[in-house]
């Protein structure tokens, strides 16, 4: 349908790759994974997985809005979940940064893109097994940084998804890929969003938030993805704070 393809052509640019400068001349930038931008009321923030951010401090965090810039996109604060259980870890997993919207200048064609979560529903909850899930993310094996041409190269994936049930690990389920987009490792994915996009009566279809890849390693094994509840918990934290 070219209406659920225009809907998927957008809200995919809400993903971005994450870098980091490691003050190293040789290899000057490190990291890997995913990250996605929201909107909550006037704030905007970055939401990745802890693990894919690593130690690297916000200062160092590089995120481009597009392929024609240089300047990464200014962050003021960071926030992270405390993690109160070290055997089930995975509901901590969450990094937030919020974005500096005072030093923030994109063109206005540019193609950063936010998922506002005010608009965001949560109708997949009513039949999780009816619906196709959308993970946009940045693999390893489809990134690369040419040192000598100091260029980055990024290709975005697009993975499709049956729901299978609850993981094994609190607040977390899994999904099946049906489509992989050719992606053989799925490293680099930690912190992809995790969207379906039902249809409703009269052809209307609302963009659902459902969470935030964690954990996978191949098409073969399954796919575990964060509650988005949990995230618009931490979201609500952070704001207040």
């Amino acid at each position: 349908m070219i209406i659920l393809e225009d809907q998927l052509k957008r809200i995919r640019l809400c993903a971005k790759p994450i870098l980091f400068e490691t003050g190293f001349e040789e290899v000057p930038y490190g990291g890997a994974g995913t990250t996605f931008f929201v909107k909550v009321g006037s704030t905007v923030l970055l939401v990745s997985s802890r693990h894919a951010f690593g130690n690297y401090p916000l200062e160092k965090l590089l995120v481009f809005p597009n392929a024609e810039t240089d300047n990464s996109i200014p962050f003021n604060k960071a926030f992270s979940v405390a993690n109160r259980d070290q055997n089930d870890p995975d509901f901590s997993d969450i990094v937030l940064a919020r974005v500096d919207l005072n030093k923030i200048h994109l063109a206005t064609e540019s193609n950063m893109v936010v998922l506002d979560l005010d608009k965001a529903s949560d109708i997949w909850r009513e039949a999780p097994s009816s619906q196709k899930y959308f993970i946009f993310g940045y693999p390893n094996e489809r990134s690369n940084v040419d040192y000598e041409e100091c260029k980055i190269f990024n290709n975005q994936s697009i993975l499709v998804g049956n729901f299978i049930g609850a993981s094994p690990s609190s607040y977390c389920f899994e999904l099946k890929i049906i489509d992989s987009n050719g992606v053989l490792n799925f490293n680099g994915l930690s912190g992809s969003p995790v969207v379906s996009i039902p249809y409703k009566p009269k052809g209307k279809i609302d963009i659902s938030f459902c969470g935030m890849v964690i954990r996978g390693t191949s098409p073969t094994s399954p796919i575990h993805f964060l509650d988005a509840k949990v995230i618009r918990h931490a979201i609500s934290l952070a704001i207040g704070t």
